[in-house]
């Protein structure tokens, strides 16, 4: 247990400093200081809004401790940057309890150590955090409903709780993420024989009680005078000035996220997953399952919404990271030869923001201003 503690706090540290890489090229705009913003006016005794329509106040409420430890702007965005490192050793642990149990060590650790590399190199989710407003913080906590849906299945007793609450904070920041939770259907009567009905009512009536503001504001979102589905849609597709075909949107989004964001090494993707699809450990396929679930009720929402870009598909990483590695955790030295050679390519695959130091500029001048009121 201290071994797999200091490991994952090491993953922690390289991504960290992978994604510290990148923070000059952070964006600087309402999007991605509304949450900073609303968690502000909430330590100053205020109750915020959601800082855009679509999000939930879980958006701003997850921020506070980001805005109260900072005394900057450049210090809030650092400590941002350095919590999305967290992804790594969440996949980590996703990966690690994943396995199943009467695997040997060394694929246990394999498929950890695999599915952190995987996380904290992935350049999609550092241009997640250069836009800050890319799903916001959505891939983190899909990767703690991960984890809750794996110790679930282990037995786990408080387990249930944490899988829903967490959904609920990860369609908080991004509500296309309520589509990972279609992956819940396959686990339904397996959870029920582990853990009976009562424990798993209470999980979810927990997690709708988190959730009352959202639900709440969707309500509100919904009753615009032109059918719920058609008030949502206008909602996801403000910023749409010309529509496209469902068809076309799905393939692009498809493409972008893995033919681009992994270019050079999707192969290494797809071969982790057919393996694991094809494994004959129950608990393996069970995560391949888990997998392909969430990955389409996450195109099947953007379809009924009526829009999804390929970062969306970003908040589904860790699942999909976590399938991958299992699968080439099957022979364990090609699975170190795998993330060896992910790590090597995207080393240097850096994005690029928009306005390269603009945060810089943002602090210059707040330094400049008269402090008070």
């Amino acid at each position: 247990m201290v071994i797999r503690l200091f490991t994952m706090v090491a993953l922690w540290g390289v991504a960290a400093w992978h994604r510290l890489r990148v923070l000059d090229h952070a964006a600087v705009g309402s999007d991605s200081l509304g949450p900073y913003l609303q968690a502000k006016a909430a330590l100053f005794g205020h109750l915020p809004r959601p800082p855009n329509p679509e999000s939930g106040d879980a958006l701003w409420a997850t921020m506070l401790p980001v805005v109260a430890a900072a005394d900057s702007l450049l210090d809030a965005f650092s400590i941002r940057f350095v919590l999305g490192g967290l992804i790594a050793p969440i996949g980590f642990a996703a990966a690690f309890h994943w396995t199943a149990e009467s695997a040997s060590s060394a694929r246990r650790w394999a498929a950890a150590l695999t599915a952190g590399s995987l996380l904290a190199f992935d350049p999609g989710l550092l241009d997640t955090l250069i836009s800050g407003a890319r799903s916001y913080a959505a891939p983190e906590f899909v990767g703690i409903f991960t984890v809750g849906l794996a110790l679930s299945i282990r037995g786990i007793p408080w387990a249930p709780a944490l899988s829903i609450i967490s959904l609920v904070f990860a369609a908080g920041h991004h509500p296309l993420a309520l589509g990972a939770g279609v992956s819940l259907l396959p686990f339904l009567r397996p959870l029920h024989r582990i853990h009976g009905g009562r424990r798993l009512r209470n999980a979810f009536l927990l997690g709708g009680f988190v959730a009352l503001p959202r639900i709440v504001r969707i309500a509100n979102l919904a009753t615009c005078g032109e059918g719920f589905r058609k008030c949502l849609s206008s909602v996801a597709g403000s910023n749409i000035t010309d529509p496209e075909p469902v068809r076309l949107m799905l393939s692009t989004a498809l493409h972008d996220r893995f033919a681009v964001d992994f270019k050079g090494t999707l192969f290494i993707l797809i071969v982790g997953a057919v393996l694991a699809l094809l494994c004959r450990k129950r608990d393996h396929r069970w995560a391949a399952v888990f997998a392909a679930m969430a990955l389409t009720g996450l195109l099947g929402l953007g379809a009924v919404n009526g829009y999804i870009r390929s970062y969306h598909l970003r908040i589904i990483a860790v699942p999909i990271a976590v399938v991958s590695a299992l699968g080439l955790a099957r022979v364990w030295p090609m699975a170190a030869v795998a993330a060896t050679a992910f790590i090597t390519t995207h080393f240097n695959h850096l994005p690029v923001g928009s306005d390269p130091g603009s945060l810089a500029r943002h602090v210059a001048i707040a330094n400049r201003l008269p402090s008070g009121p």
